[in-house]
């Protein structure tokens, strides 16, 4: 796949998923010191928001379209580790 095909799609998918209210904890990285989520850091060590892969995206920091997905998959990775596993946002 071209480079400029994979941004595209990319870019359709992040609109897509930015569309979807259940992702609106995802949009921005975790504020973890506004939320007090002090162990935050301890837990996550790599964050990722939709946020953050547009950014790479912008500066071309991608390859292709499975590092993307690579990266969608860490928030919601990320979003398992730290979150118990029956809270809301886990479900």
């Amino acid at each position: 796949m071209p480079k400029d095909s994979f941004i595209q799609l990319a870019e359709k998918l992040l609109t897509l998923l930015e569309n979807k209210s259940e992702i609106a904890d995802f949009l921005e990285p975790v504020n973890w010191k506004k939320l007090g989520l002090f162990n935050y850091p301890k837990i996550i060590k790599t964050p990722m928001s939709i946020l953050d892969i547009r950014q790479k995206l912008k500066k071309s920091l991608y390859s292709n379209f499975n590092q993307v997905i690579k990266d969608l998959n860490l928030i919601w990775s990320n979003c398992r580790d730290y979150n118990e596993k029956k809270s809301v946002i886990v479900n």
